[in-house]
């Protein structure tokens, strides 16, 4: 059965069909589209090509590995995803109702999507439309929804490395509180602090982990036995630090990004014998660079982009940082003017100084200008 027929608009397949039911459909078969491999009908192809185009994450190859790096089930996986979507809109001031699943299109394999917004129409009652092109959250945004979604609080573990997996790490729980004791957990490679750290982890390693239950994980089978872990756990979620930071003896609100950590210390603290230390507190939280900086109750988003600009990146600014307000956008951003030389130390590996800059000093984005200062 053809569920619907293609309609072409400005030269593209704006709509897609979808062939046979849908198992466990949420909405009318008709509603959902998908990617899936280039198939003609008499030179149409039968998908959203708008859709592929705009969003590189829904490819049905990147897409398949995205779920299964998330190493738990698949519907689980999914389901996270449209919570994701929902959530994305909602940020927008937008209500949407998502449902992302797998189904057999054309007798293959695909996933397919169904976006369907609740909206006030021009005569005044509530509505529905399809969103044909939806946005679709990227990594991050769906690991938010995977943190939210463990069962229980997070808490810190030391495990043991039993097993590397093609996608995961496989972890014996040795030291931890409560039940997690002696138990297994997941971590998958993208939940690594930094995208080299699973070079560095060999069978047998300890590693300082944050872990929440999770009763959806998948199966592994190691060494001919099935084992199937009910702990998650991760290395790279921003509030890592202040979780871990208790049991290396740090007591402070912390947060990590690509490789980066930094603790956000009392004024009165001293710095000098914890700094003396960082490398071997790095090691231990997993990340490449470990930084500690005071604290500042200052709500001036030029002061702190100064500071942290100094105290992240080592670089001094000497003229003042222009912040504004994108009236497009609703975001706050800044811009500054650096040395020649300095646009590289102030970006940092992968940008993560101005990620970090950008989170500590409250704006959504900076932009870097090198000049003859």
């Amino acid at each position: 059965m053809t569920s619907e027929a293609s309609v072409i608009a400005n030269g593209e397949c704006r709509t897609s069909t979808v062939d046979g039911a849908i198992d466990g459909a949420a909405y009318p078969e008709l509603f959902y589209r998908y990617i899936n491999s280039r198939e003609s009908n008499e030179g149409i192809y039968q998908k959203n090509i708008s859709a592929v185009r705009g969003i590189r994450n829904i490819r049905l190859d990147t897409f398949s590995e995205a779920i299964s790096d998330l190493g738990i089930n698949r519907d689980t996986a999914l389901r996270l995803v449209s919570i994701a979507i929902e959530r994305k809109y909602a940020e927008l001031g937008r209500k949407v109702h998502a449902d992302v699943r797998a189904a057999v299109v054309k007798g293959r394999q695909s996933f397919v999507f169904a976006v369907i917004e609740m909206h006030t129409d021009s005569s005044g009652q509530d509505n529905v439309r399809i969103i044909d092109v939806p946005l679709i959250p990227g990594p991050h945004e769906i690991y938010q929804v995977m943190y939210q979604a463990l069962r229980g609080t997070w808490t810190s573990a030391v495990a043991r490395v039993i097993a590397k997996c093609p996608s995961s790490i496989i972890l014996k729980i040795t030291e931890a509180t409560g039940e997690a004791s002696g138990g297994l957990a997941l971590l998958p490679y993208s939940e690594l602090a930094y995208e080299d750290d699973f070079e560095c982890i060999e069978t047998g390693d300890l590693a300082l982990v944050a872990i929440g239950r999770n009763a959806n994980i998948n199966a592994w089978e190691i060494k001919g036995r099935k084992i199937k872990p009910e702990w998650f756990a991760t290395r790279a979620m921003d509030r890592f630090p202040t979780i871990v930071g208790p049991r290396i003896g740090i007591r402070a609100n912390g947060f990590t990004y690509g490789g980066l950590c930094a603790y956000e210390m009392d004024q009165k603290e001293s710095l000098s014998a914890i700094i003396s230390e960082a490398k071997t507190y790095a090691g231990l939280l997993g990340v490449e660079r470990l930084t500690f900086v005071h604290k500042t109750h200052t709500t001036y988003a030029d002061t702190l982009v100064r500071r942290m600009a100094k105290d992240l990146a080592g670089v001094t600014l000497r003229r003042t940082p222009i912040i504004r307000d994108d009236k497009k956008t609703g975001k706050r951003v800044a811009k500054i003017h650096v040395a020649f030389g300095d646009g590289r130390k102030m970006s940092g590996k992968h940008g993560r100084n101005i990620r970090a800059i950008c989170r500590s000093a409250w704006i959504d984005s900076l932009e870097i200008v090198e000049t003859a200062i």
